[in-house]
């Protein structure tokens, strides 16, 4: 479901649109926070995801928002551009839930682009990744997973640390049954590494850097288990190259 939205909000994106409105027709409601919240994190812009509700000619959706902007105001704001459209929502500033009749599903739509554009105004759009700074190059080694484990357990209150640096690119290549998946090899001065990102990149779409690039990228430590034996390797979260880094 998480790919089916993504490329309807690539359809979005686009076309210029400040918030992510994608209706999935084969989607459960029980997934429309989690989908909404993927979304945000790979484009962020505030996103909100539909699926056909249990009443006839209902949808329902969920919402969330990024810090510039007041998801439910934004909401209050296109209920009075557009009442029929939105007979039921509610939530806070970073998250909610509506109720559309099928039929006003493009009024509702147009009503919350206007309030959010008005919202926001010329706020620049794009993915936010906060993480926990940088680890020296004699850092990414077991040992340092070790310290970090014996903090956890990890979870969706206490998320493992996310760590940012720039690496260099010796190898990529896609992997996987649709291509969406990257393996890569990145070095730190005279430190290797293996990495793998998931879900890079949507089927058929080529990699926005090449080998040889300096990247700028997020990450977590990972423990990688083969035939007996340990090693690291990095779980990527987010990679783009450094406008001086490209092929050298």
């Amino acid at each position: 479901m998480t790919e089916r939205a993504r490329g309807l909000a690539m359809a979005e994106l686009e076309a210029g649109a400040p918030l992510l409105v994608v209706l999935l027709e084969e989607g459960h409601p029980g997934v429309q926070g989690i989908v909404a919240s993927r979304l945000v994190q790979a484009f962020g812009r505030p996103a909100l995801v539909l699926t056909p509700a249990a009443q006839p000619g209902m949808l329902t959706g969920s919402g969330r928002s990024i810090e510039a902007l007041h998801l439910r105001d934004a909401l209050q704001r296109a209920y009075e551009l557009a009442p029929a459209s939105l007979p039921r929502f509610g939530g806070h500033r970073g998250a909610a839930g509506v109720g559309v009749p099928r039929e006003a599903f493009d009024d509702f739509r147009q009503a919350l682009l206007q309030a959010v554009s008005e919202q926001l105004g010329e706020t620049e759009l794009g993915p936010r990744v906060f993480t926990d700074g940088e680890l020296e190059a004699d850092q990414l080694a077991l040992e340092t997973l070790d310290e970090l484990e014996a903090l956890g357990p990890f979870g969706r209150e206490f998320d493992a640390p996310l760590f940012e640096g720039v690496l260099r690119a010796e190898s990529l290549r896609t992997v996987g049954a649709d291509g969406s998946h990257l393996m890569l090899e990145l070095s730190s001065g005279a430190t290797s590494i293996r990495a793998i990102w998931f879900r890079a990149l949507t089927p058929g779409e080529m990699p926005a850097f090449d080998a040889g690039d300096l990247l700028r990228c997020a990450y977590k430590l990972n423990r990688n288990r083969w035939r007996g034996r340990e090693s690291l390797q990095l779980i990527i979260e987010h990679a783009e190259p450094t406008e001086a880094g490209r092929g050298k």
